[in-house]
């Protein structure tokens, strides 16, 4: 499970010094490689179509949901990789509560390397979102979803992490149900990721 399909692997984030360092991190950049992989495939097969763009901001202003194990990623990026300013204005935009993700700093997202699955997976056709818009409610047709299997493959890569056992006889839908059972909001867990 810890080899990646060729086509897959040049999706994935190389971290060496960090991964030789962190059990957890291997895993994490492996699942964002395949769930990568199957947000390509979808924005080839419609490129001319989808909505979303460099700067688009609605999606920021949503629950995310992310698992344990990128909740560690994030805290990993952010203590560790993010520049020392951008940490010290992500500590000053922490004490004012944000409507928008406190992860996005003028439009940009600055863990995007290590943005959850939710943020990564989500794309919409046709016109952009509007702030606070939920397409899956308001145009669910324009709503671009990613290979399912992919999901189930990309989040079979972190079971080892949860302590799953018998992930090879695991499939499909069982492995999603595995993964949701760590799964929190976002909003909910800036304290632990900041380290305060």
């Amino acid at each position: 499970m810890n080899t990646l399909d060729k086509s897959i692997e040049a999706f994935r984030l190389s971290m060496p010094e960090y991964e030789a360092k962190h059990q957890w991190l291997p895993l994490l950049l492996n699942c964002y490689a395949v769930i990568d992989f199957s947000v390509a495939q979808v924005t080839k097969k419609n490129k001319d179509i989808i909505a979303c763009y460099k700067g688009c901001v609605a999606c920021c202003y949503h629950t995310i949901p992310l698992s344990t194990i990128e909740v560690i990623g994030l805290g990993f990026y952010v203590n560790t990789i993010l520049d020392q300013q951008l940490l010290a204005t992500l500590l000053e935009n922490f004490k004012t509560k944000p409507k928008i993700c406190l992860f996005n700093l003028d439009g940009a997202c600055v863990v995007y390397p290590m943005r959850p699955i939710a943020c990564r997976r989500y794309m919409v056709a046709g016109q952009s979102c509007t702030i606070n818009e939920d397409p899956l409610e308001t145009r669910p047709n324009e709503v671009l979803i990613p290979s399912r299997r992919l999901l189930y493959t990309a989040v079979a890569q972190t079971l080892p992490f949860f302590q799953v056992r018998d992930i090879d006889g695991l499939q499909g839908e069982d492995v999603f149900d595995s993964y949701k059972k760590n799964i929190v909001e976002l909003s909910s867990v800036y304290d632990k990721i900041l380290k305060l």
